[in-house]
């Protein structure tokens, strides 16, 4: 992965370029980002940034043999933690699983997903890093590097390790033998021990800039960039998202299905049942029902930015959301019936049926009849 390929801010790009060139590379950091931010993909250029034979002033050469295998994700001297299942069928081990990491990471070029990944493996249960892997990998930093002046690791969701594992990496972390470079790549580090944290240094990958944004989504997903920039509303200007989605999250029947989903969810447990348009309701679920997986999948995306929104305009930073044209008047009167509380509860929902839309390829009917039935329990009644 090159430096080229990573979409950030050039600053960061340029701070860790700076650590290469100035001999300060420190053996212990994480980086920070959001989900759908190129966190693995800045690490993996990083380091073989560092292993190149033939860097410029700013990129890895992409060329040389060291950087022939990173691309590939061979090199030698370059070991992965990564969370997966401990599954009853014969993969036991995160060793079983490595082929598919490296197909669906440079498949996706380093962006990919919680959501990703368990699908790709068809898990069916929840991923971790457990307590053996750290141990197979401090066996594994005993030895001396092959080919490069540093043995890399990366390890990617460290907050879905346990606590016994992430206890065991702590010596490893603070004392590395000889020159290892260790790279936590998290999206919350509210589920790390402070222990973990205060043995790293921790950059924080924020999102493009606006303009950025537009003009980077414009390019790649060929569009204008006015829809350009109606993605960056509809996605939070979440660029893996945006990518994925692409001009489809525009339709305005993802607005409409938002709308009404919420309005009836409300009804149903609201107002009195003779007065409920259980027809309405059934029109409704009959039109996600006739709906293809991915549209489901990214309109279900859509309603959890939509609830983020909502959550986000009951607090003292309401002022920083930004709207598509025909969000703003609903989601403003909408508001008061989501909370911190029954909003996060919401988001669950909606991310449940997700991965079960993904993973599981749950009947599309009978999903959004479950997550009717569900929001309609936790949104607030007017007045409360």
């Amino acid at each position: 992965m090159l430096f080229s390929e990573v979409i950030v801010s050039q600053h960061v790009k340029n701070m860790l370029i700076n650590t290469v060139k100035n001999k300060r590379v420190s053996h212990a950091q994480m980086f920070l980002c959001q989900a759908g931010m190129p966190g693995l993909a800045l690490a993996l250029a990083y380091c073989q940034y560092i292993s190149c034979q033939n860097p410029s002033e700013t990129d890895a050469c992409g060329e040389c043999a060291s950087c022939v295998k990173f691309n590939n994700l061979v090199h030698a001297d370059m070991h992965f933690l990564f969370p997966y299942e401990n599954s009853a069928t014969g993969k036991r081990n995160m060793a079983s699983y490595l082929s598919q990491w490296r197909e669906l990471v440079k498949e996706k070029k380093g962006m990919i997903t919680q959501y990703q990944w368990a699908e790709y493996i068809k898990a069916e249960k929840s991923l971790a890093i457990y307590e053996r892997d750290i141990t197979d990998l401090i066996s594994v930093l005993q030895s001396k590097p092959y080919e490069s002046e540093y043995r890399f690791v990366i390890i990617w969701l460290p907050e879905r390790m346990n606590e016994t594992a992430a206890n065991k990496l702590l010596k490893t972390l603070e004392e590395p033998d000889g020159k290892t470079l260790i790279i936590l790549v998290s999206e919350n580090t509210d589920k790390i021990l402070p222990t973990i944290l205060s043995r790293t240094q921790i950059l924080k990958i924020n999102k493009l800039p606006v303009e950025e944004f537009v003009s980077t989504v414009s390019e790649l997903i060929g569009c204008d960039s006015e829809k350009a920039r109606m993605i960056g509303y509809i996605t939070d200007f979440n660029l893996q998202q945006a990518l994925e989605m692409g001009v489809n999250v525009v339709d305005a029947d993802n607005y409409e299905y938002f709308v009404n989903m919420m309005r009836l969810a409300y009804a149903l447990y609201y107002i009195p049942a003779h007065k409920v348009d259980f027809k309405a309701v059934e029109t409704w679920l009959t039109t996600m029902g006739k709906m293809e997986k991915e549209a489901c999948v990214n309109y279900l995306k859509y309603s959890l930015n939509m609830i983020r929104k909502c959550m986000v305009l009951n607090t003292d930073a309401a002022a920083m959301i930004q709207f598509a044209s025909n969000e703003e008047k609903f989601l403003k009167s909408f508001s008061p019936f989501v909370n911190l509380d029954n909003g996060r509860a919401i988001m669950n929902i909606l991310d449940d049926a997700v991965k079960n839309m993904t993973v599981y390829n749950a009947d599309i009917k009978m999903l959004f009849t479950d997550v009717l039935l569900q929001i309609g329990k936790l949104l607030v009644k007017k007045g409360q």
